[in-house]
């Protein structure tokens, strides 16, 4: 069989889609993806088909958020959506989906939850189709909601019926949140769908201890903003925040600060502080005693199912929610607004409170419960 993925280029977004493609062509399927050109290199590398579509520009992401700053949380996620997602995004992608399904013509097409330009595509060409859930419940609910009008606007200039976002409840879907995280249904009318725990991957080879790795019995804290922060002074100040509440820490501190970050000056390193531009989850997790972050999925879901607490100070998207999912289960803190002593004494309060570990075991189990990749392929082959 056949399979189009489509995703965005973040590794929020791709990652969660790869483990799927990856799964499928090791059972002998044909995979191809259709993502930004910019992904080219790494879904080669991993070999992968790649129908590289358009780059949207940094300014154009960050002229997508301007003026939203003061809106409420949901006010927020209803602008974006339609506005960067749909209208930016997806508009801009439309063509090259819809190039590939001509020429690769495939059975089924299989999109990250954030990529619309797959969803309309597929809806033209009669393709039958399902999404992997890259943000948590609510936000997916909240993406099946505010995305309705924008969409119905790009389907009616190509020719389709507006549909009320009725394409969108149809899909059939896949999640890598737990239960503890919320329903996973984003309409009443919708399929329920299926709770996948993700592979683990293999941590990289490394010749001798890493720099940043605890010595003499230390404790490591790993501060992780993710891969896309950086792009304005809020963001870039939390850095810079983070820095200075792990300063006393008395045993290691390892900073990733992604691309965006890596050209803007961060100050004075604390002496206890590794500054690195990323370093893979799986190689920090064995050691990590807790994980600051902003809140993106991928670090949240990965420290959870590793068992470690967290310590959230989220920036926005699904961060807020995350943060709220991670404190309401038990497994760590959430930070809005934090301060230098704020978030310090967080860190501090989760380092010396067993709870807080023992409420990301219970996840962790929860997640090792979920149902296997297995299962996610052959409910994917039974829609064919």
């Amino acid at each position: 069989m056949r399979f189009l993925f489509s995703s965005l280029y973040g590794s929020g977004h791709l990652n969660p889609v790869l483990a799927y493609a990856k799964a499928l062509q090791d059972r002998g399927h044909d995979v191809c993806i259709c993502a930004p050109e910019s992904v080219s290199g790494r879904l080669r590398k991993a070999g992968f088909l790649h129908i590289p579509g358009p780059v949207t520009p940094m300014e154009a992401i960050v002229a997508a958020y301007a003026g939203t700053e003061d809106l409420s949380e949901n006010e927020k996620a209803k602008v974006i959506i339609s506005r960067a997602f749909v209208n930016l995004h997806s508009r801009r992608a439309l063509p090259s989906v819809q190039d590939a399904i001509k020429t690769w013509k495939p059975d089924l097409i299989i999109r990250d939850s954030c990529e619309f330009a797959a969803l309309i595509a597929a809806d033209e060409a009669g393709i039958p189709h399902v999404r992997i859930a890259v943000l948590n419940c609510e936000m997916e609910r909240n993406f099946g909601l505010h995305s309705a009008d924008a969409l119905d606007a790009i389907r009616q200039k190509i020719g389709l019926a507006a549909d009320h976002g009725a394409s969108v409840c149809a899909e059939h879907a896949f999640t890598a949140f737990p239960k503890s995280f919320g329903q996973a249904r984003i309409a009443d009318n919708a399929p329920e769908p299926v709770r996948v725990r993700m592979p683990n991957d293999a941590p990289p080879k490394q010749v001798g201890p890493a720099k940043w790795a605890p010595t003499h019995g230390k404790e490591l804290i790993y501060v992780t903003f993710g891969t896309q922060s950086g792009t304005t002074d809020r963001e870039r100040q939390m850095y810079r925040t983070a820095l200075d509440a792990v300063a006393d820490f008395p045993g290691r501190v390892l900073l990733t600060t992604g691309a965006n970050m890596a050209v803007h000056p961060l100050g004075p390193i604390p002496q206890n502080v590794c500054v690195e531009e990323f370093v893979p989850q799986a190689q920090v997790f064995p050691d990590a005693k807790a994980v600051v972050t902003h809140g993106g999925s991928g670090t949240v879901l990965g420290a959870l199912a590793a068992g470690i607490p967290l310590v959230v100070t989220p920036m926005f998207s699904d961060q807020p929610n995350n943060a709220r999912a991670v404190e309401a289960a038990g497994a760590g803190l959430a930070m809005f607004d934090a301060d230098v002593p704020s978030l310090r004494q967080a860190i501090k309060h989760v380092l010396a409170n067993d709870s807080f570990r023992q409420g990301a075991a219970k996840v962790a189990a929860e997640m090792a419960d979920m149902q296997g990749m297995d299962v996610a392929i052959k409910t994917i082959l039974t829609l064919l």
